[in-house]
């Protein structure tokens, strides 16, 4: 959605919209909004890769944390940890199995 449709959604007073739209470039600065053609507001894209920070847990598996703002760390399972240690710079690419939960 465009900005001014987004606020109407979320029902955004008109008098607070100056505020809104300030707060929607903040989420554009630091990553967790994209604004695409024609202004149009969304996530950033999951389907690719993530390049972050690597988190193991003594179970096995672990997380990424990603460098740059985003939806939020990624789950890497045991068997698909490559061997990397916590505090490893690595790149994860994303898929979408199973449920989001929470």
């Amino acid at each position: 959605l465009q900005p001014a449709k987004l606020a109407k959604a979320l029902g955004v007073a008109d008098e607070d919209f100056g505020a809104f739209k300030a707060a929607l470039e903040q989420l554009r600065k630091e990553g967790h909004v994209v604004m695409g053609a024609r202004s149009v507001v969304s996530l950033p894209e999951l389907s690719g890769r993530v390049r972050g920070t690597f988190r193991a847990n003594r179970k096995g598996f672990g997380f990424v944390v990603p460098l740059t703002p985003s939806n939020g760390d990624v789950f890497i399972p045991a068997k698909a940890t490559a061997g990397a240690m916590t505090g490893d710079i690595v790149i994860a690419k994303v898929s979408r199995k199973g449920k989001r939960v929470g």
